[in-house]
C-alpha cells in the first residue's frame, strides 16, 4: 500500500521457503501491534519510512531467526500505553527511537547492531 500500513497483531515474514517483504516498493510506514518474527529464511527490506511497535497495552517481542540479520531501517517505539519491546534474538536496524518516555527496549543477552 501506499499509505501506511497497520498489522493490529503479530507480524510474522515466514514461509515454505524464502519470505520476503520489501517495504521499500512503495515506503509506506508499517505499524505493528503485536510481536515482529522473522523465520530463519525471511527476508526484511527496509524502506526509507519507519517501523511503529505501537501496542496499546502490552509488552511485545521483536525477533529475528535468520543468520543474516535485516537492517529493519527505521524501528520507533512510540505507543502510548505501550511498556516494552523485548529482543528475542539479536536483530539489525539503522536507527531505534524511543518517543515516549515510559517505553522500554529490552535486549537482554542479545545484540542491537545500528547501521546508521
Amino acid at each position: 500500500p501506499a499509505g501506511p500500513f497497520t498489522v493490529t497483531n503479530n507480524f510474522a515474514i515466514a514461509g515454505a521457503g524464502t519470505a520476503t517483504v520489501t517495504a521499500a516498493t512503495n515506503n509506506a510506514k508499517l505499524n505493528i501491534g503485536g510481536d515482529l518474527t522473522i523465520d530463519a529464511d525471511g527476508v526484511f527490506i527496509k524502506g526509507s519510512n519507519w517501523i511503529a511497535f505501537k501496542n496499546a497495552d502490552a509488552s511485545v517481542t521483536w525477533t529475528d531467526n535468520n543468520p543474516t540479520k535485516s537492517d529493519m531501517g527505521i524501528v520507533g517505539l512510540s505507543g502510548v500505553s505501550l511498556k516494552t519491546v523485548t529482543l528475542g534474538s539479536s536483530v539489525k536496524a539503522t536507527v531505534v527511537v524511543i518517543y515516549v518516555a515510559n517505553d522500554t527496549l529490552d535486549l537482554g543477552s542479545y545484540a542491537l547492531t545500528l547501521t546508521g
